[in-house]
């Protein structure tokens, strides 16, 4: 379970940072056995609430588009 929280933080802080309003975005997991994580999100504009919102909307967005070409290709594999 640990290094799937690991997994999943690390590709939204890869979604925040391109976005223009984003200047700072990092995390800490305090002890691997705990279920807690500290956030960080420092903005030009806006709320670090909206830029996390964002965040996530494209993150989920990345994740729709990367199933749907596997499953495309999957499929094709399939038939040949």
């Amino acid at each position: 379970p640990s290094s799937r929280r690991y997994k999943a933080v690390t590709e939204h802080k890869l979604t925040l940072p391109p976005s223009p309003n984003v200047e700072f975005c990092g995390y800490s997991i305090p002890h691997p056995s705990e279920p807690k994580m500290n956030i960080r999100i420092q903005t030009y504009e806006g709320t670090a609430f909206e830029a996390l919102e964002k965040g996530l909307d494209d993150l989920m967005d990345l994740c729709d588009v990367v199933a749907e070409k596997f499953v495309g290709e999957r499929e094709a594999f399939g038939r040949q």
